[in-house]
């Protein structure tokens, strides 16, 4: 019996489940602030153009798909992960102070402090994913009831953004490294989970190589950047379309409201929906995600106004909501015990590195070649709705597959 399956009391059970959602809730609280407000921040400095915006946005994506991997190995081989998590949220709150401290005054530095930032940024999530889904025999709840509190923490730093008036970058970054200290409370409480390749022995004879023969893994992993490059496009410019005079001058407050609304319900989905959601084949739940994106697209490259764009949040739910769900527990069910960080780190190359790199770069070209950010939108849906098509083959092929080898891919 392994130390996550042990038995454990009722009321030690109550403990872990709430420090699982505490640390779901404020470590997607600290990402959300930097994943809105770096942008902005971005196109308010003097030299940035849209290629500025999405030649850093690059950058940072890159630098986080070169460190993924790092971090999912060294997870993979320390004596708890636990404290790899705490060493990335320290970094974040360390490294976003270069963006209130100094004031960029050239591309370099601003690449500089993207790059160092990055270098933690993203790590939290791939890291919170694997030791919530380690520990998960513990406790009562679902995973998907679990989780949805990190699209609660980001929908509530979101509302507590809006109410702030005239809020800036700089209090917005200072307010994200608090939170991202804060996140290491709830990690004290959680039980301290082992890296399955720590200490030898014939853990550590499956490697790298072994895990990318997967083919589960790979269409998944293939999947992961042809969607989030799409979806780059749209994320990478919604904020600075929206809050600025680059489209619609709505302002942060009323951005961070759209926020706040769109996580709300991607959360409430979660909550409520794990269930059913959990039912589905989990290649259904998978496209259901473009084929939602192509909705919010086309709703923000029509909307004459924000209230008219506040309609995209139910799009934004169904787009994000049933893939949180199902995928880190199937990332799990896929790859060998001893590389379930890395393959959770994997994902997050595709989902948070390499797919983001080309999105955001295309989404900068795009803006200036269609004569402005609106038209990126457009695209944006259109390649979208490629996704679905080319993946709704791909996916059913491998269903059939799963289902002659026997393999149960409907549980979450």
């Amino acid at each position: 019996m392994s130390e996550s399956t042990l038995p454990v009391s009722e009321k030690a059970q109550n403990h872990i489940t709430l420090a699982m959602v505490s640390l779901y809730f404020i470590v997607w609280g600290s990402q959300f602030l930097g994943n809105s407000f770096l942008p902005i921040y971005i196109s308010s400095l003097p030299f940035a153009t849209s290629a500025t915006i999405g030649l850093a946005t690059a950058l940072g994506a890159l630098i986080t798909a070169l460190m993924q991997p790092i971090w999912g190995i060294i997870a993979d081989h320390a004596r708890t992960k636990n404290f790899i998590l705490m060493v990335a949220l320290l970094g974040v709150a360390a490294t976003v102070w270069l963006f209130i401290l100094p004031r960029h005054n050239s591309l370099t530095t601003l690449l500089l402090s993207i790059a160092a930032l990055y270098l933690f940024l993203l790590a939290p999530q791939a890291l919170t994913d694997t030791i919530v889904v380690e520990n998960m025999p513990r406790v009562r709840l679902r995973f998907g009831a679990i989780k949805c509190f990190s699209s609660g923490g980001a929908a509530g730093m979101a509302i507590v953004v809006s109410f702030i008036q005239d809020i800036d970058t700089n209090t917005a970054f200072m307010l994200m490294s608090a939170v991202a200290l804060l996140a290491l409370l709830p990690l004290f409480f959680m039980p301290p989970t082992k890296g399955h390749a720590h200490g030898g022995g014939a853990a550590k004879k499956i490697g790298l190589r072994e895990v990318l023969q997967n083919k589960r893994l790979l269409l998944l992993l293939a999947f992961g950047v042809c969607h989030f490059s799409s979806v780059s496009c749209l994320n990478t410019f919604l904020g600075v379309y929206f809050a600025t005079s680059a489209g619609l001058n709505a302002g942060i407050g009323m951005f961070s409201l759209l926020s706040a609304i769109s996580i709300t319900l991607e959360a409430a989905l979660m909550l409520v929906g794990s269930k059913f959601i959990n039912r589905l084949n989990v290649y259904t739940v998978f496209l259901l995600a473009p084929l939602a994106g192509v909705g919010r697209s086309l709703i923000i490259f029509l909307a004459p106004n924000a209230f008219v764009m506040m309609t995209s949040a139910i799009f934004h739910a169904l787009m994000f909501g049933p893939l949180w769900v199902r995928m880190a527990p199937y990332i799990r069910s896929i790859v060998p015990g001893e590389m379930r960080a890395t393959g959770q780190g994997l994902w997050s190359i595709m989902s948070a590195g390499i797919g983001p790199i080309f999105g955001s770069l295309l989404g900068g070209l795009l803006s200036g070649a269609l004569g402005g950010l609106r038209n990126v939108f457009l695209v944006t849906s259109c390649l979208l709705a490629l996704v679905a098509v080319v993946f709704f083959f791909l996916f059913r092929r491998q269903r059939a597959t799963d289902e002659a080898e026997g393999f149960s891919i409907r549980e979450g």
